[in-house]
């Protein structure tokens, strides 16, 4: 299944609910994103330009939209980036057929 990593901020809203019932989110957030289709493999809190990280398993971005859609619509994110990821051995996969490919482009002005 394809990877995807998740970054976002957590607006005032949320930050006044950790303040008042600190509690580990990684359970109710695996749960959100099992209901729209994916596996929450980690959540990390961050320093930066966000607050939190998720490495989600999904079987396309579509899955993430829609758990974004109810995190964000109840407040409790905001400026979500999603990115897809790649093992090593995928990538090698993807350079060896890009490799293949070689020749097949031309430039443009030649």
């Amino acid at each position: 299944m394809p990877t995807f990593i998740v970054t976002a901020k957590l607006p005032e809203k949320a930050l006044a609910g950790y303040l008042m019932k600190p509690e580990d989110r990684s359970g109710p957030l695996g749960d959100l994103v099992a209901a729209a289709g994916g596996v929450l493999k980690s959540l990390y809190y961050t320093t930066g330009d966000s607050d939190f990280l998720m490495v989600i398993e999904a079987e396309g971005p579509e899955v993430i939209a829609r758990a974004l859609l109810v995190a964000g619509g109840a407040g409790m994110i905001t400026d979500a980036n999603t990115r897809r990821a790649w093992t090593g051995e995928e990538f090698a996969e993807i350079v060896d057929q890009a490799a293949a490919m070689t020749g097949s482009y031309s430039e443009p002005g030649t």
